[in-house]
């Protein structure tokens, strides 16, 4: 499925980042926002676990194929893997009452669950150096602290979680998951790093792909997961996504994964006060009464919060695109 580079370690690390990737998806969807973790069964684990593979090796290829290089192609990329998570994976919990859903939960949650992922996916790839080690330090305390109120009451969501979550088994899941994706993602930053070009999937990867999609969505049709909506929303979102990869890919610009190279992974002593940091947020979240915010309970405020990000995603996300393209075509009628 991967380009022929004629070295096996190559096509091994390749495979190596997509599993490493799909494990932070599942990761930030899954655990961070607390979508039913304790009532998952072995095998709806290990379905996840597969389905997010494949939607991070779909991502791992757009990155490199479309040459994203900034926020806004990341932003683009985000509004592609939310959807295909909701339809592939979720849609029994994020595409229950269309169209809200597709902005609250798809856009909202998964499209800040998706960049999470990527944030992850760049501090391990090129290092936590610069300004990337403080925005993280200061995302893992934030995040905790929201994480913590979310999950306290997930279980009064709709269609959400079926078991509410309890202190310790809240800091156990994502304290392990977390050490295991910064164990994992430092292994492989210490390993030589796979040329980017080698992400890409030649074209009887994508067909494998696509095929494998294909599968899924005829049998979501076939058992009834879909009523027609969902279909025609998340896939009209991954359509909007593409669109702007397409708008914004710049063919002379630099693979983002080659100017990170070559990077030191981040010290342990780094990545454990990262941990620490995010386990105190945590903690602190928890503790947040749960009506606090006038006489709202602050999972709701945060829902509002999720509901305004993905009304605004595409309209910020457009206009982005706009500027830059004028901005170009400025340069070109004058170039001084």
């Amino acid at each position: 499925m991967t380009r022929s580079t004629g070295d096996a370690p190559q096509v091994s690390g390749v495979w190596a980042w997509r599993v490493w990737l799909g494990a932070a998806l599942l990761f930030t969807c899954e655990v961070l926002l607390w979508r039913d973790v304790a009532g998952h069964s072995a095998g709806t684990w290990l379905a996840l676990a597969g389905g997010y593979v494949l939607v991070a090796s779909l991502a791992l290829d757009l990155v490199v194929r479309y040459r994203i290089r900034d926020a806004v192609g990341f932003m683009a990329l985000a509004v592609i893997v939310s959807a295909l998570v909701a339809l592939l994976l979720t849609p029994h919990s994020t595409l229950t009452v269309m169209p809200e859903h597709l902005f609250s939960r798809v856009l909202g949650a998964y499209g800040v669950m998706a960049l999470s992922a990527f944030g992850l996916l760049a501090l391990m790839w090129g290092g936590a150096a610069g300004r990337l080690r403080w925005v993280a330090l200061a995302y893992a305390t934030a995040g905790g602290l929201l994480v913590g109120v979310w999950a306290h009451s997930a279980h009064e969501l709709s269609a959400w979680s079926a078991t509410a979550a309890t202190l310790e088994g809240l800091i156990g899941w994502n304290l392990a998951g977390g050490a295991g994706l910064a164990v994992g993602g430092a292994g492989l930053a210490r390993r030589e790093r796979p040329a980017a070009e080698a992400l890409c999937f030649a074209g009887r990867g994508w067909a494998i792909i696509g095929l494998l999609i294909a599968l899924i969505v005829f049998a979501g049709i076939a058992t009834e997961r879909y009523q027609g909506a969902e279909l025609t929303g998340a896939g009209g979102l991954a359509l909007v996504g593409w669109l702007a990869l397409w708008f914004e890919h710049n063919a002379k610009s630099r693979p983002i994964f080659d100017r990170m190279r070559p990077r030191i992974p981040p010290a342990a002593s780094y990545m454990a006060l990262l941990l620490l940091l995010y386990g105190g947020g945590l903690w602190a979240g928890w503790h947040v009464p749960v009506d606090t915010v006038d006489g709202l309970p602050p999972v709701t405020v945060l829902e509002l919060g999720f509901v305004a990000l993905g009304f605004g995603w595409l309209p910020v996300l457009s206009v982005w695109i706009a500027a830059r393209a004028l901005e170009r075509e400025s340069r070109k009628i004058n170039p001084f």
